[in-house]
């Protein structure tokens, strides 16, 4: 018996040698003139070709409806842009010729067929049909192969439609739109049909398919026979041979029954199978090329490739990637031609666009566990705000008042500047003291610190204090508590208004100082590569120094006048009483005097990191170039955070002294208590001696709140506020 390849030769031979009517039954793959017979033959590629595929081809078909069924599962949207935040237009009339493009159509028919015929036939057209008036009321696609190109010279091509049967048409260029398939390199204005790149492997499936049919219809041999040595004279001895055999070993009642040959008979295996031409791992293998060519997941177009190895994760998994990789390119494309086409129709806004809208897209939609999971650890982190949060979610949001951030009370915000200004009008204004109260109305005020006594009426309260024997009263616990707050945020806002001003003042600063460096070195003063003793000192002149000390002085005296300032107005608020910022008051010159002595120690750890930066660099044997680069670096990246360390420190100094002033100056405020920290426990060595916990709540006299002030960590959040106070009027 011959080997199954010679079988299959053999076989192909006999269908080819045969009458013409006999080869054309195989398909149009296997029809071919006779001097073709003996080389591969390919489909042409052209429009008739590729629908043939499409009509034809099973892994064609599903690829393609695939991509036209996803590329209609997102409506096209009409948007406009309002100050970067895009809102969608309903009403437009480019929407609303969307959702009904002609009276045959729905939107996602329309779409459908739009990208049918993109991958079908290579290109669409679609015809913009008018009013009397001009505009575009209706859509309707076009045969592509009924249309032909009319090159125009300097401006679009006109088209020809040609309905067989019918009188041309000329269809001007403004009235219709071309979608091509796929790029193309001739730059030819339909492009190309991804079916053009498959077509060997269109080829060898429809072959496969057509030569399974035939095998099976005309083909097919017996698959085993009977062999005697006996002669068999008659039709009738043949048939009592072979009924005989079946009635004994025949049916699946007796398959088991082993085979006893006498009489010369023998059994052999004479025909062929399927599963001996290897067909299913052969037209697996030409479906994966076909599906990769589409960018389509064999599992998403139903195929086989993909069935072998199905799962529902494996099906989720390739969705997702289908999405992603090939549906919204997809949709980019469609956007961009649609854009062109049709968007000028309707407007020329230059703020008006027209996107497709992905957000029912299922696909596309993140895991509604994980969202909610990774949203509220944002939002608990202060990394989104809470309208941020809720649009996470697909909820409303809570207009201008949401736009805030949940921070701990230990953490100073930097708030996005589009929120410090809502942040300022929201904070709780400067609380009045009710400076009159009747004794005993405060009884339930107690100390919330081991380091505060319990303060009663009268002159007990006054113990130890400058002011014994006036007629006091106890601010109460809740008033000083939103007195504390508010100042606070006063606070918080100064050191978000000069965090900015000083990270640009030490980006100056490093320009200065690395210019200086490199004339120093260009005049000679010294070799980069040299380490000599007083180098460093050398290195820049006193009048550079001077230079970056003026610009910290000039913007930290700013921050002082605008902290204490604030601090003035909000403590007149409190006090219901009429004080003022005034320099020429000796106490805010004194307070003014100790702040500028904090600028020298600022500049002096400047002078040291400049002197680290060009030791080490010396001492690594960098050029003058690169000890300068890294000077820039260290006061634009390293001094970064300084600038927001030193914007919070100040802010909370100048503040918290300045309402100290104030609350001197008004003659009402005999005692101040501190607010602070209560969970930060740290010994950090202050010079109070105290944590920022013990810190809170301690009683102070006006005139002593300086160490507490000069105390607090350069990260903490302390705030003062009136204890024992005076009433208005009293002497």
């Amino acid at each position: 018996m011959l080997p199954v390849r010679d079988r299959i030769g053999a076989f192909l031979t006999r269908l080819l040698d045969g009458p013409s009517e006999v080869r054309a039954a195989a398909g149009f793959s296997l029809n071919v003139p006779e001097y073709q017979i003996g080389t591969p033959r390919w489909l042409d590629m052209n429009i008739q070709t590729y629908r043939q595929a499409y009509a034809t081809g099973t892994a064609v078909y599903r690829c393609i409806g695939a991509r036209a069924q996803a590329v209609s599962s997102a409506p096209v949207r009409v948007y406009r842009d309002e100050g970067g935040d895009p809102t969608e237009l309903p009403d437009h009339p480019l929407r609303q010729l969307m959702t009904a493009p002609n009276p045959m159509m729905s939107e996602a028919e329309f779409l459908v067929m739009t990208q049918t015929l993109m991958d079908a036939t290579g290109f669409c057209a679609i015809e913009k049909v008018r009013a009397r008036a001009g505009n575009v009321t209706q859509l309707w696609h076009l045969r592509s192969d009924w249309l032909q190109e009319i090159k125009r010279d300097q401006r679009a091509s006109d088209w020809k439609f040609v309905v067989p049967g019918r009188v041309p048409v000329i269809i001007p260029a403004q009235d219709i739109i071309i979608i091509p398939g796929g790029p193309s390199t001739d730059l030819g204005t339909t492009g190309m049909s991804p079916i053009a790149v498959a077509l060997r492997e269109v080829g060898i499936d429809q072959g496969l398919t057509d030569f399974l049919k035939l095998f099976i219809e005309a083909g097919g041999t017996p698959r085993y026979a009977l062999v005697t040595d006996q002669r068999v004279r008659t039709q009738e001895e043949a048939e009592e041979i072979r009924g005989k055999f079946g009635y004994t070993y025949g049916g699946f009642q007796n398959w088991t029954k082993t085979v006893l040959l006498h009489g010369g008979l023998d059994y052999k295996v004479i025909g062929s199978n399927i599963e001996e031409f290897a067909y299913p791992q052969l037209r697996a293998l030409t479906e994966t090329h076909i599906c990769s060519v589409f960018g389509v997941p064999p599992i998403i177009a139903g195929l086989q490739a993909g069935l072998d190895a199905s799962t529902y994760s494996n099906y989720e998994q390739a969705r997702k990637a289908f999405f992603e990789d090939t549906v919204q390119a997809l949709w980019a494309r469609l956007d961009g031609a649609l854009t062109r086409g049709l968007l000028a129709e309707f407007s020329d806004d230059r703020r008006i666009s027209l996107e497709f809208d992905t957000s029912q897209v299922k696909a596309l939609q993140e895991d509604a566990t994980a969202l909610w999971q990774r949203a509220t650890s944002a939002l608990s982190s202060g990394g989104i705000t809470l309208n941020q949060f809720q649009s996470l979610l697909g909820l409303p949001g809570f207009e201008t008042a949401g736009d805030v951030l949940y921070l701990s009370i230990a953490t100073q915000p930097t708030r996005p500047d589009d929120l410090s200004l809502l942040a300022d009008q929201t904070a709780e204004p400067p609380q009045p003291v009710p400076a009159s109260l009747p004794a005993g109305s405060d009884s339930g005020d107690t100390a919330t610190s081991e380091n505060t006594a319990p303060l009663g009426d009268g002159a007990d309260q006054t113990k130890g204090m400058s002011h014994v024997g006036l007629e006091l009263r106890t601010v109460p616990l809740e008033t000083r508590a939103r007195i504390g707050k508010a100042n606070r945020r006063q606070i918080a806002k100064l050191g978000l208004t000069f965090t900015p001003r000083l990270r640009a003042m030490f980006r100056k600063q490093g320009e200065i100082v690395a210019a200086a460096l490199q004339r120093r070195s260009a005049d000679g003063h010294y070799k980069p590569l040299e380490a000599s003793e007083g180098l460093v000192s050398r290195a820049l002149e006193a009048s550079d120094f001077d230079a970056l000390e003026a610009l910290t002085l000039r913007e930290l005296t700013a921050l002082y006048h605008a902290a204490g300032e604030a601090a003035f107005t909000a403590a007149a608020l409190q006090l219901e009483t009429e004080i003022g910022w005034d320099l020429s008051n000796p106490a805010i010159r004194q307070t003014l005097a100790q702040l500028a002595r904090r600028v020298v120690e600022i500049n002096a750890t400047t002078r040291e990191g400049i002197a680290d930066v060009v030791t080490r660099g010396l001492d690594d044997g960098l050029t003058t170039q690169q000890i300068a680069d890294n000077l820039r670096g260290l006061f634009t990246e390293t001094y970064r955070g300084r600038a927001l360390t030193i914007a919070r420190t100040e802010s909370q100094v100048s503040y918290n002294l300045a309402t100290a002033d104030a609350y001197k100056a008004s003659g009402v405020v005999m005692a101040m208590q501190c607010l602070d920290n209560p969970d930060h426990t740290d010994d950090y060595g202050a010079a109070d001696g105290l944590s920022c916990a013990e810190r809170n709540g301690i009683i102070t006299d006006v005139d002593a709140v300086d160490i507490h002030i000069f105390s607090e960590h350069p990260n903490g959040t302390l705030a003062v506020s009136p204890l024992v106070v005076r009433p208005l009027g009293a002497e």
